[in-house]
């Protein structure tokens, strides 16, 4: 079935901070894959987190390194730039690839701005939850209130034939299962995956309960119900896995921690270690 969503999709990346080292541009492919699946257009944001130094006594040798790395990273957003247009112009979309240059603060304000005004997020995974991606993905998928989709290293490219949704009834998982109904209807095949024995289920929190829904959306669905083995979070990333699923679909829950969000155990879980595209919505 062909894909009439999303319509608008946002991408962004932090400017290499090592030239030996790039970061995965494997969500800039995937995002554009879809976009050309979907008709979609792109806007891709180039993150560079400029440094300064207070006017203080002594300061001016300071300055001068800061200048000086300042300016690698605007070399290095200008080659992510292009890489990104590059990409775009191989799958045929249309992008409009700008470059963010700014204080932190500042850059997770612009980054959620343009969330707002896109179907959803497409980025690379981080495997450092303290760092600035983790953060940006707190912000978008919290206060921009947007659904996120995470890709690994090892998917640069969007399939939708087969798709794991994870489903226990809560709020954060009726809200990404919502989010992802366009994709779903556009899906090959659609497995709703409850687990069941890791913890009480309410009433409407079984796979089976939200499936006819589903295929009342023309969703070409089904329910799967696994009983727990072990860790819930890995369990649902081996049959994700094992299922070649080209998408996992789950809520995302969060606590609070020193008045910041923080993500939940299983919701960690599973970004630090999905081998597939994780949508995630709150």
């Amino acid at each position: 079935m062909p894909l009439d969503y999303p319509k608008n999709i946002l991408t962004y990346r932090f400017a290499d901070e090592d030239p030996d080292t790039p970061r995965s541009a494997a969500a800039c492919q995937w995002a554009t894959s879809l976009a050309a699946l979907s008709g979609a257009q792109i806007e891709a944001l180039v993150a560079v987190q400029h440094r300064s130094v207070p006017n203080v006594f002594g300061a001016s040798l300071v300055k001068n390194v800061v200048g000086h790395d300042n300016e690698a990273q605007d070399a290095a957003a200008k080659k992510a730039e292009q890489t990104l247009q590059e990409a775009a112009r191989a799958a045929g979309v249309t992008a409009d690839v700008r470059i963010i240059a700014a204080a932190l603060p500042e850059v997770r304000e612009k980054v959620q701005a343009r969330a707002r005004l896109n179907d959803v997020t497409v980025i690379d995974a981080a495997p450092d939850a303290s760092g600035m991606e983790r953060e940006l993905l707190i912000d978008v998928m919290f206060y921009a209130a947007r659904p996120v989709i995470v890709v690994p290293p090892s998917a640069s490219q969007a399939s939708l034939d087969t798709v794991i949704v994870g489903w226990d009834g809560t709020s954060p998982a009726a809200r990404a299962l919502h989010d992802a109904l366009p994709l779903l209807k556009g899906a090959g095949k659609v497995e709703v995956v409850t687990i069941t024995g890791d913890k009480e289920l309410a009433e409407g929190a079984h796979a089976k309960d939200i499936v006819p829904y589903l295929q009342r959306h023309g969703v070409n669905a089904a329910a799967r119900e696994l009983t727990a083995q072990g860790d819930a979070a890995q369990q649902l990333l081996h049959h994700a896995t094992s299922s070649n699923a080209g998408l996992l679909v789950i809520g995302a829950y969060a606590h609070s921690r020193l008045r910041q969000l923080v993500f939940g155990g299983f919701t960690s879980a599973l970004l630090k270690d999905c081998p597939v595209p994780l949508m995630l919505s709150h």
